[in-house]
């Protein structure tokens, strides 16, 4: 009886520890498999707003290793041929050695066209979801996951940008290693609307200076890596504002000694689209030499310093591809321009 009861219990305890290790490694696998459920729950707390979201894509701080510039591009679900067109031109490997870039989405209700993103991440692996679209997100990433990495851009998806050209201006010391400093295109005297039927409406009791801060162009601006992490750091004695760039460079650079530095000529805006009569009609938009031409001034190293470029305010989206074929063309000023 002894010698039964001995097996007995040698059996039920083989089945259990069995049941065991296939219990550990299925929920292993079901933890891998569906680990961009819930992975960060992020609290962005402001003096008057709390905002609660969660980054649903799996993100691992390796992905950064070694890289000096991480770009995070603000786009939506249903933009699925600008990210192609993104991918083929500026985002190859070719202009990514030392880049790594990644598209924030915010979450759809459109199931069909969630499933269709998450075959495009599962295809490309460079897609964050979020429950919503916001930057604070990529701040966050970055500050979390990708503080190793001494730059930061944050773009729209219609900007075009060569990240390698961007590379060698940091690696060459062109923006001089200050500790926390947002470079861009910088409006200085840049005033509330307060037409009520303007689509850029702030009443009075919304924001009652009557003039904004000084902050840097939306669409696209370079960031060390010091100056998301302050901001972050902040939220939470600033008054939301729901205008971006005005909110994140101007408001809350200024309450956190972030510094503004103008670099016009490393961003410029790409003016050729056309009206209805075929002409260059934004090539005379704005004040003088914002408007990206065929030469540009160049570095010690022959580098044409115009490197970012988006399309003017109110204007229709710049063709993609054929910006991006103006901007690898750009010669140096004094070279042969080809007709």
């Amino acid at each position: 009886m002894r010698i039964v009861s001995l097996r007995f219990v040698l059996t039920i305890t083989a089945v259990l520890l069995i049941q065991i290790m296939l219990f550990l490694y299925w929920h292993g696998e079901r933890v891998k498999r569906y680990a961009f459920i819930g992975h960060d729950r992020v609290n962005a707390t402001f003096a008057n707003f709390y905002m609660k979201y969660e980054i649903m894509t799996d993100f691992s701080a390796s992905r950064c290793k070694g890289k000096q510039l991480f770009v995070f591009v603000m786009t939506t679900v249903s933009f699925f041929e600008q990210r192609e067109v993104i991918r083929r031109t500026w985002a190859t490997k070719s202009h990514t050695t030392d880049v790594l870039v990644v598209f924030i989405v915010g979450k759809d209700g459109n199931e069909t066209k969630m499933k269709l993103l998450q075959e495009e991440n599962k295809r490309y692996d460079d897609i964050i979801e979020t429950t919503i679209p916001d930057i604070h997100a990529g701040y966050y990433l970055h500050t979390k996951y990708c503080f190793d990495v001494p730059y930061i851009l944050r773009a729209d998806d219609d900007v075009i940008v060569l990240p390698d050209r961007l590379v060698h201006f940091i690696k060459s010391g062109y923006f001089e290693n200050t500790e926390k400093a947002i470079y861009g295109i910088t409006w200085n005297d840049s005033k509330p609307v307060r037409d009520p039927s303007h689509k850029w409406y702030i009443p009075k009791e919304y924001f009652t200076p009557d003039m904004f801060p000084p902050y840097a162009n939306g669409p696209a601006y370079l960031m060390t890596r010091e100056a998301p992490k302050a901001i972050l750091e902040k939220t939470n004695e600033t008054t939301f504002f729901w205008i971006e760039d005005v909110m994140f460079t101007g408001i809350m650079a200024n309450a956190t000694g972030v510094k503004l530095v103008d670099s016009k000529g490393i961003f410029l805006y790409h003016c050729d689209q056309e009206d209805e009569a075929g002409r260059h009609a934004l090539r005379n938009w704005g004040p003088v030499g914002f408007c990206m031409n065929e030469t540009s001034p160049c570095d010690a190293h022959g580098v044409p310093y115009v490197t970012i470029i988006y399309h003017s305010p109110d204007a229709k989206r710049s063709d993609m591809e054929r910006g991006y074929a103006s901007l690898i063309k750009v010669k140096c000023e004094g070279a042969t321009v080809a007709g």
